[in-house]
């Protein structure tokens, strides 16, 4: 009832699957799950098809037929956008940032699914700090063409994204309770902030104790928390929730950056073969992995106890992996010839 009210398109089967990740929970002294946001129908999954699913939901309401949005040129949050467009028949412009307008030399992982799903690509060499201008420009000559264009910030990250990560809460917390756990905290990787914001509002509107930690992927940590925070807030006026975020509500980590947002260093390539070899499980060399070095780090500094149960959420990002497929072997010391 909470959400009903909010335009919806449906883009994967949910739940997502909750596994218990034993071996590594048994080496480290801490139960540990995994919440698998990865493991979705559409285009690789990740936590952007929750958002995308009331963000297109509304930009279809309100009649466009166009998504304007942006990211890195390894954008997760622009294929997954991309794959949504075309199974809803929209059209799509992604407006990535990039050196010198330039496309790479080899077009590879994310951007390759870009390519194969048809959106309309354009490299803007332009400060972060300008990129909302330049949607806008993109925008108003879409409308002079004729087309009704939608602007969707990086990341899916708005008040009406957020609800994608409510709905996530309660579709956890019920998973939790048909095995009668009690969580203690749920690490995840934070970025734009809608995913964290939509967490740490659902975990408090439904009176769940469980301490939700963002781990940075190279987001100063002060910028990171407010958006957070005014994210969170928003989407409480939104839901017309009785419900204030405080600052004491928003933990986000900021010592797992390991030299900002896509450097790919040594501990980060040795946790993905760590986990991989350990589980069977890919993570992701700019986001996920990075927040599953936080977590075994805080389990083996004593920042975490041992006896805890923690929630890992896994928000996706597989082809992370081809996209920067020269770096992780360069760091992980992998054969070129493997």
């Amino acid at each position: 009832m909470l959400l009903s009210k909010f335009p919806r398109v449906r883009l994967t089967p949910l739940p997502t699957p909750l596994e218990k990740l034993e071996r590594l929970s048994k080496e480290l002294g801490v139960d540990i799950y995994v919440k698998r946001d990865d493991v979705m129908t559409l285009a690789f999954g990740g936590n952007k098809v929750r958002k995308l699913e009331f963000t297109l939901g509304d930009a279809i309401a309100k009649g466009c037929d166009t998504i304007v949005t942006t990211g890195a040129l390894t954008s997760n949050h622009a294929r997954l956008t991309a794959a949504a467009c075309r199974k809803l028949g929209l059209k799509l412009v992604l407006v990535l940032r990039g050196r010198d307008r330039q496309f790479p030399r080899k077009v590879k992982g994310n951007l390759l699914l870009d390519y194969i799903f048809g959106a309309d690509i354009r490299i803007a060499d332009v400060d972060k700090s300008e990129i909302p201008r330049v949607l806008r420009e993109v925008a108003e000559e879409l409308k002079g063409e004729g087309y009704k264009p939608y602007i969707l910030p990086t990341g899916g990250a708005t008040p009406v994204g957020v609800l994608g990560y409510v709905n996530a809460c309660m579709e956890l917390i019920y998973q939790l309770n048909e095995r009668n756990l009690e969580v203690d905290y749920l690490v995840h990787a934070s970025g734009t902030g809608g995913t964290q914001a939509g967490l740490v509002l659902g975990f408090k509107a439904f009176n769940t104790p469980i301490k939700v930690i963002g781990v940075s992927e190279g987001t100063p940590v002060e910028t990171l928390r407010r958006k957070v925070y005014d994210l969170a807030n928003e989407a409480a006026k939104l839901l017309d929730l009785n419900v204030k975020i405080d600052d004491s509500d928003i933990v986000v980590e900021g010592r797992y950056m390991f030299g900002g947002f896509g450097v790919i260093t040594k501990e980060v390539v040795d946790t993905i073969k760590y986990v991989a070899r350990t589980e069977g499980l890919l993570l992701d060399p700019i986001y996920t992995a990075k927040a599953m070095y936080g977590l075994i780090d805080m389990i083996r500094n004593g920042e975490i106890d041992k006896g805890s149960k923690v929630v890992f959420l896994h928000t996706g990002g597989t082809p992370l992996i081809f996209h920067l497929d020269h770096e992780v072997r360069e760091k992980g010391e992998i054969p070129s010839s493997v």
